[in-house]
Formats: structure tokens, C-alpha cells, sequence
């Protein structure tokens, strides 16, 4: 798990249904978008959104775990 620099760049692949009310905003599947990221790592990335209520902000996870449920990666 990792979170993304604000220059990453990503092509939409699928999402997934959230319950908003846990804090998480989004949940795609996603891949990199650009020739020597799609060399380095081709395989698909799961990214998370979350908003954070205690620290008031958004944060965005990467990982390529599809076995753990989002608000699991989260709260990680």
C-alpha cells in the first residue's frame, strides 16, 4: 500500500459500491497511465479515497491487495 505523488497519472478501469457514510469516497480499479510507469509495474492498481473526519482531509491509498476490504486499507 502506498499513497500517490499529486503528478500520478491513471486510466479508470472499474469501481466498486461504497457505503460514503464510512468515509470512503471512492473505489476504483485503476492502471498507470504513461510509458515508463506501464513498464515498470502493467498490472492493475486498486485506489482509494477516504476523507479522513478527525484530521478534516482527503487521502488517496494505492494498493494492489483486492483481498482486504476498502475502509481495511484506510484505516492501515
Amino acid at each position: 500500500m502506498t499513497r500517490p505523488k499529486r503528478n500520478f497519472r491513471f486510466r479508470y478501469l472499474d469501481s466498486r459500491p461504497v457505503d460514503r457514510t464510512s468515509g470512503i469516497a471512492s473505489d476504483q480499479v485503476i492502471r498507470h497511465f504513461g510509458f515508463s510507469s506501464n513498464q515498470s509495474y502493467p498490472e492493475r492498481l486498486w485506489r482509494i479515497r477516504y476523507f479522513d473526519a478527525e484530521h478534516r482531509r482527503w487521502l488517496v491509498f494505492l494498493t494492489n491487495n483486492f483481498t482486504l476490504p476498502a475502509l481495511t486499507i484506510a484505516q492501515l
